[in-house]
């Protein structure tokens, strides 16, 4: 697939436009069947007149189309991996008004950013099991899309809703034994952990230790209290937690 870009890029060379200078990507959004995406390099000529001036940065291709889908692959690999890029313009705005449509784009496989790691991993509550490639973070709903080892036109979504971050207390020192809280919500998560907990049975009261804005304190002092007992519950692919993001380098 990367050797039919790279080749579709020469070959249209004479149809169409090269606009960018070789760079990184530095925004990839997919909205619909529409993706978005930018270089961390200016481009190298003037948008079509159609591109409205705030948006003179981004490109554009389609997911209905066989050529969009393969663009968007070598995409997200270029995220991932950290591989420079250039972009052939098609003139046009047909994927989004105001937007200039790609062509195509041509992987430079011999060129990697200095400060390249392997992108940035989605894993799960354990900090261990990879889940897949971060792509971006919807701004409106905090949602992560990624992409994982499995071939699909289009990225995978983690919703973060529906969690709520309240006061946690525990029957053991040091934030160990039974969690329980006071809160009504039936998806929680404490500030300082990322396990997901939902309130098992009605209130009752139990014993407890201190808890300080979140943090464990070794206090041999209990106290009793009415509170929901917590258990640990699935969050889907993040397994009994939120997923937590992390660098992956070798």
């Amino acid at each position: 697939m990367q050797f039919i870009l790279r080749t579709m890029a020469f070959s249209f060379a004479a149809l169409f436009t090269f606009n960018s200078q070789a760079g990184v990507i530095d925004y990839l959004k997919v909205d619909g069947n529409t993706v978005y995406f930018s270089s961390s390099t200016a481009k190298a000529s003037t948008s079509p007149a159609c591109v409205a001036p705030e948006n003179s940065d981004y490109w554009t291709t389609s997911l209905t189309s066989e050529s969009g889908r393969a663009m968007y692959s070598l995409l997200v690999t270029a995220l991932a991996k950290e591989t420079q890029f250039d972009v052939i313009s098609a003139n046009d705005c047909a994927d989004a008004d105001g937007f200039e449509r790609a062509q195509s784009i041509n992987l430079l496989l011999g060129e990697v950013s200095s400060n390249k790691g392997d992108g940035i991993g989605v894993y799960q509550a354990d900090g261990v099991t990879r889940v897949g490639t971060l792509l971006y973070v919807d701004q409106e709903t905090s949602d992560w899309y990624y992409a994982d080892n499995i071939a699909s036109d289009k990225p995978k979504r983690i919703s973060r809703s529906g969690i709520y971050e309240v006061a946690i207390f525990y029957s053991g020192l040091n934030c160990t034994g039974s969690a329980y809280t006071s809160a009504s919500q039936s998806r929680v998560k404490s500030t300082s952990e990322p396990w997901v907990y939902s309130r098992s049975g009605s209130k009752g009261n139990y014993s407890y230790r201190s808890v300080s804005n979140g943090s464990c304190l070794s206090y041999n002092q209990a106290y009793s209290g009415s509170f929901y007992r917590l258990t640990k519950t699935s969050n889907g692919v993040c397994g009994q937690g939120v997923c937590l993001l992390k660098v992956d380098t070798h």
